[in-house]
């Protein structure tokens, strides 16, 4: 399994159509592969939407987004809004639990941590043995969509990144640093992180009912 996070910059005020257009192409594109999630920033670097798409594989992924735009039901009618994107392929780490359906939220924190080259089985295992500390501080809020990525392909300058969907969800945007203090300064390693929320409420379906 991998995960393409997709990070686009926008324009100021553009948001509402964006989502609008986004979501009117989104079934048809549903029917080829999941949405895992959609997010987009409340704090940190504002204007920005992360959606995420999970595959079996890069074959998977190379065979859908073909097949997408010969059908013309994607991308959606939106490149007029963005002024920066950036696509990053991520594996699961074997704890990681599975991005999937759920009801948390609304708010949901995003912290990357670059790493120097062959950091990150390290760094899993730091994780790996802090986790089950943290998700004890909000266990029914963290246990879903504590997710964590190492970046194989496409890493900057020898660099590998963690990203990490965590510290959430949670029911306001301070709730997180309040989880992770609780837990102790080696639970959760720092980085200044991104606060989002949930565009639509099904993450699967993405649409408003």
């Amino acid at each position: 399994m991998i995960y393409e996070f997709r990070t686009y910059t926008l324009k100021v005020r553009t948001l509402g159509e964006f989502v609008k257009r986004f979501g009117d192409a989104l079934p048809k594109r549903l029917e080829l592969s999941p949405l895992a999630a959609f997010w987009h920033t409340e704090l940190g670097r504002l204007n920005q939407v992360i959606h995420v798409w999970s595959y079996k594989d890069a074959n998977e992924r190379a065979r859908v987004r073909a097949e997408a735009v010969k059908l013309g039901v994607w991308p959606p009618s939106v490149s007029e809004f963005i002024t920066d994107m950036r696509s990053e392929i991520m594996v699961p780490l074997p704890f990681s639990p599975k991005l999937e359906p759920s009801n948390h939220g609304p708010f949901f924190e995003m912290r990357s941590y670059v790493l120097r080259p062959g950091g990150v089985p390290e760094m899993a295992a730091k994780w790996e043995e802090h986790l089950p500390g943290r998700l004890a501080v909000a266990p029914d809020r963290c246990v879903h969509v504590r997710c964590r990525w190492a970046q194989p392909v496409g890493s900057h300058l020898g660099l590998q990144k963690l990203r990490a969907a965590h510290g959430g969800p949670q029911n306001d945007a301070g709730e997180g640093h309040l989880a992770a203090a609780a837990a102790g300064p080696d639970a959760d390693p720092g980085s200044e992180p991104d606060v989002c929320s949930a565009v639509f409420p099904d993450p699967i379906s993405r649409l408003p009912t």
